[in-house]
């Protein structure tokens, strides 16, 4: 019972930490692609 229950919180913990891990990715991504488009519109306007 215990094996089973301590296999599982592993799997578990294994899963929200590739999620987590997942979700900083995109928002890094994103992040870069609006410091891109701002550094080209700042260098558009000057």
């Amino acid at each position: 019972m215990s094996a089973d229950f301590a296999e599982k919180s592993t799997q578990g913990a294994h899963h929200f930490v590739g999620s987590v891990s997942l979700n900083l990715g995109r928002m890094s991504f994103s992040l870069a692609r609006v410091i891109k488009s701002a550094e080209f519109i700042i260098w558009t306007q000057f």
